[in-house]
């Protein structure tokens, strides 16, 4: 393979895995959890901050399906960093995941500042992620402001 045909199969990767990223987040977001689980190998592993991890898209449906208890959550995915050899490749993104929910009355706006730590393999259908830690900066929890 030549530089030119190296890089243009880097950057395709590197496209993939993004979107890989998106796929995720937009699946959570619309509580399509068995799409976001599918992003995963089937013995796929989840972490979440210093949890135990959980493996197996069963296992990773069963704890996003946590989420419903918010009026809406919206994932806004910011710069990531993959590095791709061969059929394996790292990579880490960073996000601002809010959760909306009402508590006496008033709405507020739950917001992790994620990074999401991943190891991916390309397997039969294109890349998957094979390991994710979530790995939580801060938290912030505020009220909504309806103007």
């Amino acid at each position: 393979m030549s530089a030119t045909e190296a890089a243009v199969r880097d950057l395709l990767d590197r496209d993939a895995l993004r979107r890989l990223v998106q796929a995720y987040a937009t699946a959570v977001d619309h509580r399509e959890l068995a799409v976001a689980a599918g992003c995963f190998l089937p013995e796929g592993r989840l972490t979440v901050g210093d949890g135990s991890p959980l493996e197996g898209r069963d296992a990773i449906v069963a704890a996003l399906g946590r989420l419903e208890r918010y009026e809406v959550t919206a994932h806004v995915l910011g710069h990531s960093n993959h590095v791709v050899d061969g059929d394996r490749a790292t990579g880490e993104s960073w996000c601002r995941a809010h959760h909306v929910y009402a508590e006496g009355g008033v709405r507020r706006d739950w917001v992790m500042a994620i990074r999401y730590v991943d190891r991916y393999v390309r397997a039969a259908g294109g890349w998957h992620i094979e390991d994710r830690h979530l790995v939580v900066d801060w938290l912030e929890d505020r009220p909504l402001e309806v103007r």
